[in-house]
Order: structure tokens, then sequence, then C-alpha cells
């Protein structure tokens, strides 16, 4: 299951652009269904580099809520797709981006680990085309920003499954793969 930010025009890349349009209501998505609901049921956090980077500089230092979900994140397995040396200090494994596809069959094969993913499309994109992504909630914002990195590529089929709006103009969109 993954979990993305994207504009119009498919751009997912540094998503500061949601500022304008996060509200209370998306806000409490934690509680209500996506975030907290499937952290909680994670067995493992599936990250791509930069992602985990700007994730383990902010949720170490969280004060945990009501809820849990600071001391869930942060003691959560975590497997990081990267190319790049370096510490993975925040309770994470590095994974080869070439070994990913064989990490997630290898998961699914042993009971169905379940894998939770934020952000990172290095990780989403080719877990989509080879089939390999069960549920993928977009929250879709009004804007187009002309450029970054898309979240898709080519041609991909999903079956819409639920749709919300929120006040300040955000969409979430939750997509199952199409059955052909």
């Amino acid at each position: 299951m993954a979990i993305e930010y994207v504009t119009l025009d498919n751009v997912m890349e540094t998503p500061v652009w949601t500022q304008p349009y996060f509200s209370e209501e998306v806000g409490h998505l934690q509680d209500r269904h996506i975030q907290d609901r499937h952290l909680q049921a994670a067995d493992l956090l599936l990250l791509g580099r930069i992602t985990y980077d700007g994730m383990s500089g902010a949720w170490p230092k969280a004060e945990d809520d009501e809820g849990g979900f600071a001391r869930r994140i942060n003691t959560l397995p975590k497997e990081v797709v990267t190319s790049r040396k370096g510490d993975l200090n925040w309770n994470a494994t590095p994974l080869a981006p070439d070994d990913l596809l064989k990490r997630v069959r290898e998961l699914r094969q042993q009971g169905g680990a379940n894998i939770l993913i934020y952000g990172s499309g290095q990780v989403v994109r080719p877990l989509l085309d080879a089939g390999l992504l069960d549920e993928l909630h977009l929250l879709l914002c009004p804007l187009s920003v002309g450029q970054g990195k898309k979240l898709f590529d080519g041609n991909v089929k999903l079956k819409p499954t639920k749709t919300e709006t929120f006040s300040q103009g955000m969409t979430l969109l939750t997509f199952e793969p199409a059955s052909d």
C-alpha cells in the first residue's frame, strides 16, 4: 500500500505545494483511515532514500501523540531503496534498487508482510509496473506546478475504489490494480 501526494500534472517531487491545501480534515486522515490505520497494521515501512532522509530527520524528534503514531513510525522496521552509501540510523536496512522487486516478491511469498510506502516514487513506480502494489492512495492537490518528478511514467491502469474531497481542495483518490 502506498500513499502519495501529487499535483494535477502528475508531479510528486518536493511536495511543499501541499501546504495551502492541507486542512484539519486532511490532518485527521491520520486518525480516520490512511496513515494511522495503515501504519499500525504495517510490518515494514519501505522508502526511497530521499523520503527516508526527510522522515529520519523529523520523526525521531517527534513527541508521541495519543494514538502512538510517532512511537510506531520510529520503531517500525524500515527498508530503504538506495544506491548511496551512508548511515541509515533510523531503524533501517539498505536495499539496492535492483533488489526491490525481488525483495517485495519474497515478502509476499512469506505470508504477505504488510508493506507500507510513503512518498518514494522510485519505489512506487516499479511496483506498479510489476503489479506488486495492492492499493494506492493519492492525495491530489488542485494545482499544476509545471515541472518536477512525475509519479506516473507511461501507461498505468488502476481501478478507483474511493474518492473523498476536502474543504481546502485536496482530494483523496484510492485505487487498486485494474484487472484486465
